[in-house]
């Protein structure tokens, strides 16, 4: 009889510590499986982040920065000024979008190289579109314009009718944006390094 029952306790014990290591195996899957699914959840968000451009994004507001643009003039015994624009500085410029009657571009982004200026952007009119557009910049009538070479929408050439829309209001919206700098110097010249546009002229 003794023996029958240290069996049945032996026999319990061991169901006892079966259930405890399955309990444990599961508790182990289980959390597992949370940190899986969490960190698939934290690469998802991630990814949704970067591809919408949100990241590294600083609120920029143009009216309060117009005099950093200014600041940045040197003027050397000649009389010669230059105005050193960068691609923070540009982006400054641009930064409430594109909006005209026959062109509408939100979130532009400007980057300037040793040849151009080019600039990304989700066009909603005159087509649906993410583009990117070329630029050549050039001095006209003392102030920075630019001449657009070629424009894409998702890698593919946009029509002529895009481009067309495009070159003037750009030029029109630099021309509104730097009025206070046009009101005080000239221009003559443009050096261009990668990151940086330099506009060389006179004080007027």
């Amino acid at each position: 009889m003794p023996n029958q029952e240290n069996d049945f306790y032996k026999e319990l014990d061991k169901d006892r510590a079966h259930q405890s290591c399955c309990t444990c195996q599961t508790l182990t899957i289980l959390l597992i499986a949370i940190f899986v699914v969490l960190a698939a959840i934290s690469l998802y968000f991630y990814w949704q982040i970067s591809k919408s451009g949100i990241m590294g994004k600083i609120p920029i507001n143009f009216n309060s920065n117009i005099n950093n643009i200014k600041d940045n003039t040197v003027i050397n015994s000649n009389g010669e000024v230059t105005l050193k624009i960068n691609d923070y500085e540009l982006n400054q410029l641009l930064s409430s979008g594109i909006n005209f009657q026959s062109v509408i571009i939100r979130e532009p982004r400007a980057e300037i190289t040793t040849e151009e200026l080019i600039i990304y952007g989700k066009m909603i009119k005159p087509l649906n579109t993410n583009i990117t557009a070329f630029l050549e910049p050039k001095i006209k009538e003392g102030r920075l314009a630019f001449t657009l070479k070629k424009i894409q929408g998702n890698n593919y050439n946009l029509p002529t009718f895009v481009a067309s829309s495009l070159e003037p209001n750009i030029n029109k919206l630099l021309d509104q944006k730097m009025a206070d700098v046009y009101k005080k110097y000239s221009f003559t010249n443009i050096i261009l390094v990668k990151g940086q546009l330099s506009l060389v002229g006179h004080e007027k």
